[in-house]
C-alpha cells in the first residue's frame, strides 16, 4: 500500500509534520519504559509503563514547529516559539494518539518495513542541499543525529502500517458506500461557475458611454485597459472563472444571469458601475458514483478507521497532563487560526481547541 503521513486531525493551519526537504515522515519519539521524571522534567504523557517527559515532548515539538516554519519559508525565532506554545496542548493530544497506535502496532506484531525506511532515508540524504552535510540539515531541523532521524522514520512506518491495518479491517458494502456518497455528494460536485471580464466605472453615465462604444464595435479588453478603474483593468478586465459566493451579490447575480458573449450592465455595487461580459458559463456537475467509487471507499475506510482510533485512545488508559506544559503568552498570536477534531485522551485536564476563518473577494 502507498505510505502516507497519518492525518487523524487538523489542529494547526498547516499540519505540524516532519518535512525534511520532502515531507517524508511525521515526528515521533520513543517513550520511556520507566518513570524517569523529575520536578523540573515531569511526565506529560503516561501509557501503562511507558511515559514521555516534558523535555522529550518539547524536543519533539521543536522538530515539528521547525518543519512547519520551513514549509512557509521561515526560521524559528524565540518570538515565534513563544507564540506557538499555545498549540502544545493540541500537539500533546496528537502525540498521545501516536503513542497508542505505536503500542497497538507492537501488540499486533507489526514489524518495520525496512525497505520503506531505507527508501525514505535515501531520499532525504539525496536532497541535502549542495554545500551542506546531512548533519547540517538535521541540526537545522532540530535533530540530534542520523540515528534519531532513523528512529522517527521507523516509528512513522509502524503507525502507517497500523493505520493501513485498521482501514483494511473496515467492513464495506455497496449500500454503505452509496450512502456515504450521497451524504458527501458535495465532495464530488463541481459548483456552477462563470468566466467573466468587467469594466468598472465611477458613474452610470461613464458606464453607459462604454456600453455604447462596445455596441459600436469597440474591443472589450481594450476598453477595460483604457477606462476601467478596477485592478483588473490592465488585464483587459478579466476576472477569470469564479463560483457563487466569491463576488458581491449584485455583481454575482448579474454575471450568473448574463447570456454568454453578451455585454450587460451597468450593474451598481459598492465599488461603482460595472459593465460585464461573461465568456463561459459552466453548470454544476456531479460525478457518478461508479466513477468515484474507489475514492469513496478510500474515504469511507479512513473515516471509520479514525473512529476506531478514537475508541483505542479512549480505552487505552492513556493520560495526558496539559497543565504541566509551559503557559502561552498572555496575548494570543495574531492572525493564527486552527481547527481540530478526532480523539481526545483520558487523563487530567485534557484539552483541545480550534477555530476557523474564511474570507471572500470583491470585484
Amino acid at each position: 500500500m502507498t505510505r502516507s503521513p497519518m492525518r487523524l486531525r487538523r489542529w494547526l493551519p498547516v499540519a505540524l509534520m516532519l518535512a525534511l526537504t520532502a515531507g517524508l515522515a511525521s515526528a515521533q519519539s520513543t517513550p520511556k519504559t520507566s518513570d524517569q521524571s523529575t520536578a523540573a522534567d515531569p511526565v506529560v504523557i503516561r501509557l501503562g509503563d511507558a511515559t514521555e517527559t516534558l523535555s522529550d515532548f518539547e524536543a519533539r515539538f521543536d522538530i515539528a514547529i521547525r518543519s512547519l516554519l520551513a514549509q512557509q519559508g521561515m526560521t524559528l525565532t524565540d518570538q515565534l516559539r513563544q507564540q506557538l506554545i499555545a498549540y502544545e496542548p493540541q500537539y500533546l493530544d496528537q502525540r498521545a494518539t501516536e503513542m497508542v497506535l505505536l503500542a497497538k502496532a507492537k501488540a499486533d506484531g507489526i514489524n518495520v518495513d525496512q525497505k520503506h525506511v531505507d527508501d525514505v532515508l535515501q531520499r532525504i540524504e539525496g536532497n541535502v542541499p549542495k554545500g551542506q552535510t546531512l548533519q547540517d540539515l538535521l541540526t537545522s531541523a532540530g535533530f540530534k543525529d542520523k540515528a534519531q532521524l532513523l528512529l522517527l522514520i521507523q516509528e512513522s512506518d509502524l503507525i502507517s502500517q497500523e493505520m493501513d491495518k485498521l482501514k483494511a479491517a473496515v467492513q464495506v458494502t455497496d449500500n454503505a458506500l452509496k450512502s456515504y456518497y450521497l451524504a458527501h455528494k458535495s465532495d464530488y460536485t463541481t459548483p456552477e461557475q462563470v468566466c467573466a471580464s468587467h469594466i468598472l466605472l465611477k458613474t452610470e453615465a461613464d458606464a453607459q458611454a462604454v456600453i455604447k462604444d462596445l455596441a459600436g464595435g469597440a474591443d472589450f479588453a481594450a476598453e477595460a485597459k483604457a477606462k476601467s478603474t478596477g485592478p483588473s483593468g490592465p488585464q483587459g478586465g478579466s476576472l477569470g472563472c469564479f463560483g457563487k459566493g466569491q463576488m458581491v451579490k449584485e455583481f454575482e447575480d448579474a454575471a450568473f444571469a448574463a447570456p454568454v458573449g453578451k455585454v450587460v450592465g451597468p450593474v451598481k455595487t459598492q465599488y461603482g458601475y460595472h459593465v460585464i461580459l461573461v465568456t463561459k458559463h459552466t453548470p454544476a456537475t456531479t460525478k457518478a458514483f461508479a466513477d468515484v467509487k474507489s475514492d469513496v471507499e478510500s474515504k469511507y475506510r479512513t473515516e471509520h478507521a479514525n473512529q476506531q482510533v478514537q475508541v483505542l485512545v479512549k480505552t487505552s488508559g492513556i493520560q495526558t497532563f496539559p497543565d504541566l506544559l509551559p503557559k502561552p503568552p498572555a496575548t494570543p498570536p495574531a492572525g493564527n487560526g486552527s481547527s481540530s477534531g478526532g480523539s481526545g485522551t483520558n487523563g487530567t485536564n485534557g484539552s483541545s481547541t480550534g477555530g476557523s476563518s474564511s474570507g471572500g473577494s470583491g470585484n
